[in-house]
């Protein structure tokens, strides 16, 4: 697997775990977390495999907040047991069939199961493998992982946690990781953790509010896009400029909303037919996510626009850029999303791209190094000839509805704008009134071709909160 030392959270936390020992482990995003629990803990499996009265029973558990990491951690527990012909793992996920899970159970109960807490918690309440209830293969379980513990909690699996807890044994080991630990994951401490465990701390508090609290080897910048003119050609124009003149270059640019994500891939790829374009989030199957992660994998230069289900723990190497287009959901969310890049030793580069009405946010990253970006900035804020001789035509289709494809895609961004900036706009950018969001969101509509605005439904108005609001089209 290329190893040749451990990590700082490898070699702190190998003995303990090795040992049987609880572990609470604090590190960055890219640290090596996942070897950090699978070794010690295949190590003890291997160990402990004779005393087992049952062998029909699953003897790991690691607990992961999304599908991409779950599949991530299963690679590396295929690469590590390649020549460990008792070991076997499963990966249970939401987003795929549920009766494909209890088939490959039934062929042979993994020795590790990998899983999100939705899926794992509706197999313990509902699934039967050979007569035998899906909760009594856990009887004899010896290690609890849960990994990202934080963004577990902030994803709101507290309750599916707390039920999972419930039916696995009170004897076994639990590797807790997490990058921060808030009242929430103490919660899940005192559930799950034995005293005395062991504390790692990779990330020392000291260091929290400084540029050193991101990686050294990724260096920042800021673009401002102007509101009223530059939103949406201001986007194109900065991976478009990124992929022509650094043709090496490998993106992850997160967007927001998964809707912005389908309308910006959709309009590089599909429309401005520019190559290696690919597209990850919550609107897409699993097998369309695994599909275009794998690609993008395996590539070496390329885009991939994406929301934050990519944000922590999946590791894509060789990534040169990141972009984050739009605000974050916190200072912790934007630092990990930067973690994508600069990892293994290698350089990187983040750049944080804001329009004029966001510039509020970066009050949330005083103490990180952010200058502008001079080259960049000059262009969003130069002539536009040259974009708009592409992209007027793109916005005429998408007025006309021409192109009923990317109408219907960037009325969904739109809409989708709306629910997410009506939360972050005053919580992240300071900025105040109902007005504002509708202005800011309308903006991006007429920038995009639309000559009146898209209509939203009563219904979607009323769960934003937004009922009797002007200048919306209800």
């Amino acid at each position: 697997m290329g190893f040749d030392r451990m990590t700082e959270i490898q070699a702190k936390t190998f003995d303990a775990a090795s040992l049987g020992k609880d572990v609470l482990g604090r590190a960055r995003t890219g640290s090596g977390k996942t070897v950090a629990f699978l070794l010690p803990a295949l190590e003890r499996l291997l160990q402990d495999n004779n005393n087992k009265s049952n062998k029909k029973s699953t003897r790991m558990l690691v607990l992961s907040p999304t599908r991409e990491l779950a599949q991530q951690i299963a690679e590396q527990t295929r690469l590590l047991t390649a020549h460990m012909p008792n070991m076997s793992h499963q990966v249970m996920v939401g987003g795929t069939p549920k009766p494909k899970d209890v088939s490959a159970m039934k062929r042979k109960v993994p020795t590790i199961i990998i899983a999100t807490p939705g899926r794992l918690q509706d197999h313990l309440e509902s699934t039967v493998v050979h007569n035998t209830p899906f909760k009594d293969l856990f009887r004899e379980l010896d290690v609890l992982v849960l990994d990202e513990t934080d963004r577990l909690l902030d994803m709101g699996f507290r309750r599916e946690i707390d039920k999972i807890i419930k039916y696995l044994p009170r004897n076994k080991q639990t590797l807790l990781f997490s990058a921060t630990i808030p009242e929430d994951v103490k919660h899940v401490i005192r559930q799950t953790m034995r005293d005395p465990y062991i504390t790692v701390d990779c990330i020392h508090d000291d260091q929290a509010e400084s540029s050193s609290h991101t990686n050294a080897q990724v260096s920042q910048a800021h673009v401002i896009l102007p509101t009223n003119t530059r939103m949406a050609s201001g986007t194109v124009d900065i991976i478009r400029n990124i992929l022509e003149k650094q043709p090496h270059s490998k993106i992850v640019a997160f967007f927001p909303t998964a809707n912005l994500v389908a309308f910006y891939a959709s309009l590089l790829r599909d429309v401005l037919e520019i190559p290696r374009i690919l597209e990850i989030h919550s609107r897409k199957s699993q097998s369309q996510r695994e599909k275009a992660s794998e690609s993008f994998r395996k590539t070496n230069h390329g885009c991939l626009l994406t929301s934050d289900v990519s944000a922590r723990g999946v590791d894509y190497p060789d990534v040169t850029h990141v972009l984050q287009f739009g605000v974050a959901d916190s200072r912790e969310s934007y630092i990990h999303r930067l973690g994508r890049t600069g990892r293994a030793g290698k350089l990187g580069q983040g750049i944080l791209v804001l329009t004029d009405v966001e510039r509020g946010f970066l009050r949330h990253l005083k103490g990180l190094d952010i200058p502008v970006h001079p080259e960049l900035q000059a262009i969003v804020d130069g002539p536009t000839v040259e974009s708009q001789q592409d992209l007027a035509p793109v916005w005429a289709s998408i007025g006309s509805g021409r192109n009923a494809d990317l109408a219907l895609k960037a009325t969904k961004a739109y809409v989708s704008a709306l629910g997410f900036y009506n939360t972050h706009l005053k919580a992240r950018c300071g900025v105040k009134g109902t007005d504002a969001l509708v202005a800011f969101c309308n903006a991006f509509a007429y920038q995009v071709g639309f000559t009146t605005l898209p209509p939203i439904e009563k219904k979607t108005i009323g769960k934003m909160g937004l009922k009797g609001i002007q200048g919306l089209n209800v």
